[in-house]
């Protein structure tokens, strides 16, 4: 049974009014949300009351939580999120109070081994930075140095190490190993204080140096690992 023009038209109106309804729901929504958006106010720097009752005003609500800060007094706002923006109300604001200076140790390393130092590093609360490494008459491996080298230090600092190599070796110059007997070759390099590294072989029972690592004539220390490749000359 087919419908008659009139209830079609009765539908397709009911329908039509259904979806300006619900149209009208969401734009009513939407509008009273945005009226109910509240832009976020700055309260960095602020101390803890004001920035309190600067957030209860505005209907948002805080969230606190403390840090050590080098500068900033006790009970000021370090930083907030969110920083800038809307937002509905009642919503927390994330605000970092400060909970003072870190407190101060006193330090120092100069002549302790490396490897102390980093204990104390740690069970003083000092962070290890920038190490470096130079050639000096203090023993090996042994602090020379340290920066900053104020009498007292904030916990959480980092701090810049200088650390000794030992005495600076004496420079050699490698000798020309080529065409020496393999014997004689081995003979030169530790009497240098030259370490023997590989000897590749060749095929000839006469086994003389047909080349060496490093080359003639470069500079090295002493310590250094020298290669050789033997075989007929």
């Amino acid at each position: 049974m087919k419908k008659s023009p009139l209830i079609k038209d009765i539908i397709f109106f009911l329908i039509l009014l259904v979806v300006a309804g619900v149209s009208s729901i969401v734009t009513i929504y939407l509008i009273s949300g945005r009226k109910n958006l509240i832009e976020v106010p700055q309260v960095c720097g602020k101390d803890a009351v004001s920035a309190l009752n600067i957030l209860k005003k505005n209907g948002l609500l805080a969230e606190i939580s403390y840090e050590k800060h080098p500068y900033i007094p006790k009970d000021y706002v370090i930083a907030q999120e969110p920083t800038s923006g809307k937002i509905t109300a009642n919503k927390r604001v994330k605000v970092v109070l400060s909970s003072g200076k870190p407190k101060l140790v006193t330090f120092e390393i100069r002549r302790k081994l490396f490897s102390s130092v980093r204990i104390l590093l740690s069970q003083a609360g000092l962070r290890e930075g920038f190490l470096t490494y130079i050639y000096s008459n203090e023993p090996k491996d042994t602090v020379i140095s340290f920066h900053p080298e104020r009498g007292e230090l904030m916990r959480g600092e980092k701090i810049n190490l200088l650390i000794s190599q030992g005495m600076e070796p004496e420079p050699l110059f490698m000798p020309d190993l080529i065409g020496k007997d393999i014997d004689e070759a081995t003979m030169t390099v530790k009497e240098m204080g030259c370490l023997l590294g590989t000897i590749s072989p060749g095929s000839s029972t006469e086994r003389r140096v047909v080349k060496q690592e490093p080359v003639p004539c470069i500079r090295t220390n002493k310590g250094a690992v020298v290669n050789l490749t033997v075989g007929a000359k």
